[in-house]
């Protein structure tokens, strides 16, 4: 498996999953700009659990986010580099 891998802890289970890296060893992230004007950071390249990624940023960040319909975790607002120093951690 190319990329972190990490376990969040939801209530009483453990799930998976993994975010692969890029050719250059980072992490794949965006910055998307809404239709209103907000801000969203995208995770792309995630495999295995997204709902768990997914909580486990929000609850990291303090934020809100969702799974999009194409796979990629959106969080609200720009959180690049503490996403990118905590899945690399």
């Amino acid at each position: 498996m190319i990329g972190s891998s990490r376990f969040a802890s939801v209530g009483r289970r453990t799930m998976s999953f993994h975010v692969q890296a890029t050719k250059k060893g980072g992490v794949a992230l965006s910055l998307q700009k809404t239709k209103w004007g907000k801000v969203v950071t995208r995770v792309e390249r995630v495999g295995g659990d997204r709902d768990a990624l997914c909580t486990a940023l929000k609850t990291r960040l303090g934020t809100g986010g969702t799974v999009a319909d194409d796979g990629c975790v959106e969080v609200q607002g720009d959180h690049r580099e503490a996403i990118t120093e905590w899945l690399l951690s």
